[in-house]
C-alpha cells in the first residue's frame, strides 16, 4: 500500500476577467522543464496528465492520474493580465495501490517534475507564485505554457497527443452536473466494464457493473459535491470523468 499525498485548497478569492480560451479546453500535458532540461511525459508514464480551469467554480484541477492531483482556487491577475496566484490550502492523505508506483521507477520522476511546477513538497507546501501564461494558436489546435515564478514550465495540448485509454472510444457520461441517473454512452456491446464512483479524499462510494452500449447509475443517496467516476474495461484500459452532484 503506497501513500499518496493530495492536496485540496479552498479559499476566498476575486476573480478578473480571463482569455476565454483558458477555459474551453481540457489542456493535455506534454512535456515539463524544470529549468534546465525538458521531459516528455509519454517516455515515463501511460497516463493522460491533465490540467483545467473552470471559470464559474473558480478552481485549478491538475490531474496525473486517478488519485494523484491537486486542486486549487486560483487568484487571476487584474486587467485580463495573463496569470495568477495559488495560496492557503488543505489537504487530505490517503493510500491507493498504484501499479505505476510498485513497478515502474520513472513514475515518480515524472510526477515530481509535473507537480513541482506548482509547488514544493513534502511539507511545508510552498506554492512557485506568480504563474502566467502564455497561448498559440495553430489551426483549431491551441497550446498553453504555465510558468511559475523560477522559470518552470509545463506545456500543454488542447488535444491528447497519444491515447492509450477509453477515452478514444468518446464515451459520453450525460448530464454532468448530475442530480439523479447519470448515463453512460458509447460502451462497446461486446465488452464488460465496471464503473466505480470515488470522493475527493479517495473512498469508493459504488462499484457498479456496466454491459450495454448504454447504461445508467443511480447517484440519488450521495451529496452534492465534486466525484470522480472511473471505468475499466475488462483488458484493463481506463477512462475518468469528474462529476459534479447537486
Amino acid at each position: 500500500m503506497t501513500v499518496i499525498l493530495c492536496v485540496n485548497f479552498f479559499f476566498a478569492h476575486k476573480l478578473y476577467a480571463q482569455d476565454p480560451i483558458l477555459f474551453e479546453h481540457t489542456w493535455y500535458l506534454e512535456k515539463v522543464f524544470d529549468g534546465e532540461d525538458e521531459f516528455y511525459i509519454a517516455d515515463y508514464t501511460n497516463y493522460t496528465a491533465t490540467t483545467e480551469f473552470f471559470e464559474e467554480e473558480n478552481y485549478i484541477f491538475v490531474k496525473l492520474c486517478d488519485f494523484d492531483w491537486l486542486m486549487s482556487t486560483p487568484e487571476y491577475f487584474p486587467n485580463n493580465e495573463h496569470g495568477f496566484t495559488l495560496t492557503t490550502f488543505d489537504y487530505n492523505v490517503f493510500a491507493t495501490d498504484s501499479d505505476e508506483l510498485h513497478y515502474n521507477p520513472d513514475f515518480s520522476f515524472i510526477r515530481n517534475k509535473m507537480f513541482t511546477v506548482f509547488f514544493e513538497w513534502p511539507e511545508p507546501v510552498l506554492f512557485y507564485n506568480p504563474f502566467t501564461y502564455t497561448f498559440t494558436q495553430t489551426g483549431n489546435e491551441a497550446h498553453l505554457v504555465i510558468e511559475n515564478v523560477n522559470g518552470k514550465k509545463a506545456y500543454y495540448n488542447s488535444f491528447p497527443l497519444s491515447t492509450q485509454d477509453l477515452q478514444e472510444q468518446k464515451l459520453v457520461v450525460y448530464p454532468n452536473p448530475v442530480q439523479e441517473k447519470l448515463f453512460i454512452y458509447h460502451l462497446k456491446a461486446d465488452v464488460s466494464y465496471s464503473a466505480k464512483v470515488y470522493n475527493l479524499n479517495g473512498n469508493k462510494l459504488f462499484d457498479f457493473h456496466l454491459k450495454n452500449s448504454q447504461s445508467q447509475i443511480n447517484l440519488q443517496s450521495i451529496k452534492q459535491g465534486i466525484y470522480f467516476l472511473v471505468i475499466e474495461s475488462e483488458n484493463g484500459m481506463k477512462f475518468t470523468e469528474k462529476i459534479i452532484k447537486r
